[in-house]
């Protein structure tokens, strides 16, 4: 099995990488490496925080953090896509602090 990193494996940390920022924990916290990789390899992933920790998980975000997640590599979506996504998101972001609205599904 080839261990180096791919496009596809890229956009599975970049998901990784923005659940971790926006929800201020790493994935699967509070368990240990060798509970976290059979559940991963299983095809788990992390839960949606709640309304309090998950302020900037809209519904489009999470949708696409989910898609980037994807078991099969092939289905995740390319780099560029996600960061598309964030962008589109991260503007509603802006307009609903602007307008005192906590989250808005995107």
């Amino acid at each position: 099995m080839d261990s180096r990193p791919t496009k596809e494996s890229d956009c599975y940390a970049l998901g990784m990488v923005i659940y971790e920022v926006l929800s201020g924990n790493v994935p699967f916290a509070g368990l240990k490496d060798f509970i976290v990789i059979p559940k991963v390899v299983e095809g788990e992933r992390p839960e949606r925080p709640g309304v309090g920790e998950g302020l900037f998980f809209t519904d489009g975000l999470w949708e696409m953090l989910n898609r980037c997640w994807k078991t099969e590599p092939k289905s995740r979506p390319r780099v560029k896509a996600a960061f598309e996504r964030l962008d589109r998101v991260s503007k509603v972001w802006s307009i609903a602090i602007l307008a005192g609205v906590p989250c808005v599904p995107v």
